[in-house]
Order: C-alpha cells, then sequence, then structure tokens
C-alpha cells in the first residue's frame, strides 16, 4: 500500500512540474521582471539626462566662443530680436550644426533651420516655431529675457544664450554646470525664469543648489528657461 501511494504522490509532483507555472508562481514571476525593468529604466534615463546636460553645457561653450570670434572688435550684437539673431548666426555658421534642426515650415531663415536644446522643441506647452535655444543682445540691469523684438539704443558688450522649454531638473542641472564651469570666462549673469540671480544678490560661481532650486520651479507652462548672460570681449570681462 505504501508503495501505491509513494508512486501516486511522485506521480502527481510530477504531472505539476511539467504543467508549468501557477497563478501565484507566475505573478512573483511577473513582479520580479516588473521591478528589474523598472531599475533598468530608471538607469538608462539617468544616463541619457547625463548625457544631455553635458551636450547642452557643451553646445552653449561652443556658441558662447563662436559669438566672441565673430563679433570680436564690434561694439556689441544688434539689436534686430531673439529669432532674428539667431536665424542669423545659423546662416553664418556661429551656431553648431549640432543644435540646428531643419523644417520648412516654421524655420524663417533661407536654410529653414532652427536651433534647439538637446530637450527637444516644446516651449510654453506647444511647438516653439523658432527653436528652444536662442541667442540676442542684453542690457545689463533692464532684460529679463532674450528680447523677441528689435529694441532701440546701442548695442552694448552682453549677450545671451537662452535654453527654453526646460524640465525643472534639466534646468537645476544645467543652470549649476554652466554657473559653475564658466565663472571664469566673462559669465556675469544667470537668469532663471525671468530672475536674475545675480541683481537679487545670488552668486553664479558655483551657484547654490539651494537657489537653482528654488528658481527653477516649472512655470504653468511646464517648461523652465535658463539664459546665461557673457561679456562679448575678453578685453571687458
Amino acid at each position: 500500500m505504501r508503495s501505491i501511494l509513494t508512486l501516486s504522490c511522485t506521480t502527481k509532483r510530477a504531472r505539476r512540474v511539467g504543467a508549468g507555472f501557477s497563478v501565484t508562481e507566475l505573478a512573483v514571476v511577473l513582479a520580479v521582471s516588473g521591478i528589474l525593468m523598472g531599475g533598468i529604466w530608471v538607469m538608462v534615463r539617468s544616463v541619457w539626462e547625463y548625457y544631455e546636460r553635458q551636450h547642452a553645457v557643451e553646445e552653449v561653450a561652443n556658441i558662447v566662443a563662436n559669438v566672441r570670434s565673430y563679433y570680436t572688435g564690434q561694439i556689441g550684437i544688434p539689436h534686430s530680436g531673439d529669432a532674428t539673431t539667431t536665424s542669423n548666426l545659423i546662416k553664418m555658421g556661429i551656431i553648431p550644426g549640432s543644435v540646428q534642426r531643419s523644417n520648412t515650415g516654421t524655420c524663417t531663415n533661407p536654410s529653414n533651420l532652427c536651433a534647439d536644446t538637446p530637450w527637444g522643441e516644446v516651449h510654453n506647452g506647444a511647438i516653439d516655431a523658432g527653436g528652444t535655444l536662442r541667442v540676442c543682445d542684453w542690457v545689463m540691469g533692464t532684460s529679463t529675457a532674450c528680447p523677441t523684438a528689435a529694441s532701440g539704443g546701442t548695442a552694448g558688450p552682453f549677450f545671451a544664450v537662452a535654453l527654453r522649454g526646460l524640465t525643472t531638473g534639466a534646468c537645476i542641472s544645467v543652470a549649476q554646470k554652466i554657473a559653475t564651469t564658466a565663472g571664469a570666462t566673462g559669465l556675469v549673469e544667470v537668469n532663471i525664469n525671468g530672475t536674475n540671480l545675480v541683481q537679487s544678490g545670488k552668486g553664479i560661481n558655483p551657484m547654490a543648489a539651494a537657489d537653482a532650486n528654488t528658481n527653477c520651479i516649472a512655470t504653468a507652462s511646464g517648461a523652465a528657461i535658463v539664459t546665461f548672460v557673457f561679456r562679448l570681449t575678453q578685453a571687458s570681462y
């Protein structure tokens, strides 16, 4: 009798193993797989975000160097509005090709090119026809953002590079990164969402994490704007 019972139990176990996972076991496997995939996604997203920040920093540095080289010996950048100025700089090859995108429907310069940050082209909750990276003249003590239209007066020795449509995290990271590394190369102001940090008594070399966090809270449109202001020539540092 024992042999029959033993054989019966062994047969049932064999059949159960051959039948595959139970519902409970399958649920456990799926849960573990989800956790693993979630962890992998977080790691990939973190690496990609780091790449985007580094790419943005390099782009700003290249643009600053190119603008200074082009306008050496000149009084300043002409007042022509940020879209027109940026378009002209693209046409003259001053804006790196890595930040350019082509769109014949929205980019109005002769080559139908716009400039964008590594984070895309969303600004104020919609597609930005002129791109999310702008270069413009800057009037220290007056400007709070890249002027969107031509203004009167004489061009001064300052210019700005604006990154628009940033997430809060990207804003915080880029604001601190560029402020820390560019402080000795003519960076005189960091403007975040319309607040001039230097004029508000905040330091930019390096920028305090608390200041970046406070001012980088995304606007109602869900997109932050960081504007870096530089002196045009080394002689004016």
